[in-house]
């Protein structure tokens, strides 16, 4: 029994003891005739643009994520560094100012 490596395409021999494979009808190509009507150009209507949902970038839709103890002990470090900030500029005017203050550095 042969797998088919090396065979030739064209013309297939009969198996041992079978009956030759019955020749292709070849498809006849018809003829187009051309059309006499001259076609008239059509209307472009204006498509309406559907807006597009936000994209998260996942491809999908999928559900915001709820609030966690991480988002809430960042939230809390956020307001922490604010307020020391505006306390640490409350405490520079007191003195004078940024350019009261003079001296080695």
């Amino acid at each position: 029994m042969r797998l088919g490596i090396g065979k030739k395409k064209g013309k297939a021999k009969p198996a041992a003891g079978g009956k030759a494979p019955k020749p292709r009808k070849e498809k006849k190509k018809k003829e187009k005739k051309p059309k006499e009507k001259a076609r008239k150009p059509k209307e472009k209507k204006p498509k309406e643009k559907k807006p597009k949902p936000p994209s998260s970038g996942r491809g999908i839709a999928v559900a915001k994520p709820q609030m966690n103890l991480d988002t809430a002990l960042l939230g809390v470090a956020v307001l922490a560094l604010t307020c020391g900030c505006l306390l640490l500029l409350l405490e520079i005017y007191q003195f004078g100012g940024f350019g009261a203050i003079k001296g080695p550095i």
